[in-house]
């Protein structure tokens, strides 16, 4: 059976490898200046709210897996 360190383990390098991505996506993307800027403000704050709840998650993971 698999232990809760273990899938702990798996969660958090999941999220990592979820930020990491919008991370680069946020590095490698121009946004155009044209009409569409209204919807590239919106791409843009959800992943960038999703990448601080990745990070929040993370870091509320490590802080579990390091009390145990």
């Amino acid at each position: 059976m698999i232990s809760k360190r273990i899938i702990l383990l798996i969660v958090i390098g999941v999220l990592t490898v979820i930020s990491v991505s919008i991370s680069w996506h946020f590095a490698a993307t121009k946004y155009p200046t044209h009409s569409d800027v209204f919807w590239y403000g919106v791409i843009a704050g959800f992943l960038a709210t999703l990448l601080l709840g990745c990070l929040s998650l993370i870091g509320f993971l490590v802080y579990k897996l390091r009390k145990k």
